[in-house]
């Protein structure tokens, strides 16, 4: 999943096209999923870094594991959306990380999103990832914000989605 707002520049560098700044980004070994159906499996054989060469989620394992996850659509959750206070912005895809296990053998999930984080006017505290979990739906402020990635750290899985919160 490529964001056309980023220009390739080096292995661990992009310029924006739309501030014009150049932004670091993370190396990652990129692997090729396994397709069941609507479902991704990756396999990690070893900790590190790994990134879905289909759907552009990053993982970072600290031990060898295997993830099954699908893209969702926001659509289904429109009802839930319209109940948050203020207007919102979807800027990333939603994932239904179905896989149960361990505490921190993913110490972090990097979900992509289409913000242009360099020149990002407003507060980055108001980026968001949707989680819905157990029927229930919150907010969780990311752990940081890459040029390309929202990154979560020592998760639990669920569906997972960014979302900019605009408070006007």
């Amino acid at each position: 999943m490529s964001d056309p707002s980023y220009s390739e520049i080096t292995e661990d560098e992009m310029s924006c096209t739309l501030c014009d700044k150049l932004v670091k980004v993370n190396t990652s070994s990129v692997i090729t999923p396994t397709l069941m159906g609507r479902t991704y499996c990756l396999t990690m054989d070893s900790p590190g870094l790994f990134r879905c060469s289909e759907s552009g989620i990053q993982f970072l394992v600290t031990q060898p594991v295997t993830l099954e996850y699908e893209v969702d659509s926001w659509h289904n959750y429109t009802e839930i959306l319209q109940t948050l206070p203020g207007r919102h912005q979807i800027i990333g895809p939603l994932y239904n990380i179905k896989s149960a296990i361990k505490p921190h053998v993913v110490s972090a999930v990097y979900l992509p999103h289409c913000l242009c984080v360099g020149g990002l006017k407003e507060n980055k505290s108001l980026i968001k990832c949707f989680h819905y979990k157990d029927n229930d739906m919150t907010l969780e402020a990311p752990s940081r914000l890459e040029a390309t990635y929202a990154v979560l750290e020592n998760p639990t899985f669920s569906r997972f989605g960014n979302k900019g919160i605009r408070t006007n």
